[in-house]
């Protein structure tokens, strides 16, 4: 990203519950979204957090929030079909630790 370690922390994480967790611009997609490519600008090295989407806690929860992300995601709602019992234990990591 051509970026030192300091300038990615301010630039694109913040804390939350008093972890560091990647910045969401205000519509709601992921700092490092490509837009016009449809693309991760760090998918090769993205963190825990980035490999479980779309198995967040909150989209599981709300089917709303789901559609939201399945209507941005180009991924969703195709390919591999997970199991409950699949989604379960890939939620077993722990995740959300510092990046």
């Amino acid at each position: 990203l051509g970026v030192t370690e300091g300038q990615l922390r301010a630039r694109c994480l913040t804390r939350n519950m008093g972890r560091s967790s990647i910045r969401e611009l205000p519509n709601y997609d992921c700092t490092f979204l490509k837009r016009n490519q449809n693309a991760c600008a760090i998918y090769n090295v993205r963190p825990m957090q980035c490999r479980l989407f779309p198995f967040w806690p909150s989209a599981l929860r709300d089917k709303n929030i789901w559609n939201y992300y399945a209507t941005r995601c180009p991924g969703m709602n195709t390919g591999e079909v997970y199991t409950i019992e699949m989604i379960e234990e890939l939620l077993k990591i722990e995740i959300w630790h510092d990046l």
